[in-house]
């Protein structure tokens, strides 16, 4: 048993022998912690990259606050900033605007058709032609009875 390295640990906060685990540098993480902290790292080096450079902490501060105190998931916050930056009108200049798009309905209108595509597209049935049953109904001169209808 070991102490998972991410602070947000929402699996227990321990790794056990049977769990599945991820080593990153010298801290052994869940699966689903290391990619959180992956995407947290991705979403604050694009927000500087594409955006502006920011104090660093404040960002961080203010990523983790909308994923884990306002609780979007860290996909949406990516989702989020990906689309100010592909909407220029959204105006994202400054760290503390990610609580603004991440409220925004447009963008989470734009995320939930996204999931929903991506569900779909997911749980596709096919479908076989079958064949229809043929129904022949005998059409006689005089007295029609309803058991004729099943011959």
């Amino acid at each position: 048993m070991q102490k998972c390295g991410w602070t947000h640990c929402s699996c227990g906060g321990y790794i056990y022998d049977n769990q599945p685990k991820i080593r990153v540098g010298k801290k052994w993480y869940h699966e689903e912690c290391a990619k959180d902290r992956e995407l947290i790292q991705d979403i604050i080096t694009k927000f500087i990259e594409q955006v502006n450079y920011a104090q660093i902490p404040v960002l961080r501060k203010i990523v983790n606050d909308i994923i884990y105190n306002e609780i979007k998931p860290a996909e949406y916050v990516m989702f989020a900033l990906n689309y100010a930056i592909a909407h220029p009108e959204m105006k994202l200049t400054y760290p503390q605007g990610l609580y603004r798009i991440c409220n925004s309905h447009d963008i989470l209108t734009a995320w939930t058709h996204q999931v929903a595509k991506n569900a779909v597209g997911s749980h596709r049935i096919e479908i076989n032609e079958v064949d229809q049953p043929t129904t022949v109904i005998n059409k006689t001169a005089g007295k029609r009875m309803v058991s004729d209808l099943f011959e």
